[in-house]
């Protein structure tokens, strides 16, 4: 993968997951209940996002320019700040990360079967988690 599009897609991924934070403080706070129109819609933006994040080209990562990844960043930064978590923090290595190294994996072809089912169960066992 390009360093480009993998660092702008670790960023992308601890965006989602500070939201996600964010989103699970705001309803044991109880800002808002579970079947508010924006909790459906971010579930939304999420599935969406884990569904296309391989497809991201580095030719978008490229023309998007340094103004959307430093929004990103700002992002970032601020959402760290509401949630009370370091300002640098690791990059998320959650089930999610896991599981885009295991989809990388599951493409090359000289896998045996043994293998091939081992990652496909730990790839099952992993979705479950999201």
């Amino acid at each position: 993968m390009n360093p480009s599009k993998q660092q702008f897609t670790k960023q992308l991924d601890e965006l989602i997951d500070l939201f996600k934070r964010l989103q699970h403080k705001a309803i044991s706070d109880g800002f808002y209940d579970e079947d508010a129109q924006l909790f459906e819609s971010f579930e939304q933006l999420v599935t969406q996002y884990e569904t296309m994040r391989h497809m991201v080209p580095p030719e978008f990562i490229n023309e998007m320019g340094e103004p959307i990844k430093t929004l990103i960043e700002e992002m970032i930064v601020q959402l760290r700040a509401d949630l009370n978590l370091p300002r640098e923090m690791p990059i998320v290595t959650g089930p999610m990360s896991r599981i885009t190294e295991i989809d990388g994996l599951l493409t090359a072809k000289n896998l045996d079967i043994e293998e091939l089912d081992a990652l496909l169960d730990e790839r099952a066992e992993l979705q479950k988690l999201l």
